[in-house]
């Protein structure tokens, strides 16, 4: 993930718990080319959900990629995942595609991935 993060157009934030042990609590990874970027992964805590950690991540990475010119962001999300397909819809995204099989389960051939975009206003 380090080689990852170091890439040109790669964008890796960290929200930090401000307590006596500033813990990470979530992370978010991004990858710019030209005007379009993509969320390859947004990470927190179970400790840390359900508190805006995920919300605070997805706002800054918006903030600096839209300082650096990009116009569109899109993110896969597994279908199944209620809670994440609900805080995309409220900032914003929208389900553009569908990835069939995307992510590997078990026994039934894996889940479905939605494809989401938002469109971001440089400033």
């Amino acid at each position: 993930m380090a080689t990852m993060a170091a890439a040109p157009g790669t964008v890796a934030l960290v929200a930090m718990e401000k307590t006596e042990h500033n813990e990470p609590v979530g992370f978010i990874l991004a990858r710019r080319a030209a005007d379009e970027a993509e969320i390859l992964t947004l990470c927190t805590r179970p400790s840390a959900r359900r508190r805006g950690v995920a919300r605070q991540l997805l706002s800054a990475l918006t903030a600096r990629l839209c300082e650096e010119g990009a116009r569109a962001l899109f993110l896969e999300v597994d279908a199944g995942n209620d809670a994440a397909l609900d805080l995309y819809r409220h900032l914003g995204f929208t389900a553009v595609g569908r990835r069939a099989g995307y992510y590997a389960a078990d026994d039934n051939g894996g889940s479905d991935a939605v494809v989401m975009r938002r469109d971001l206003k440089s400033s």
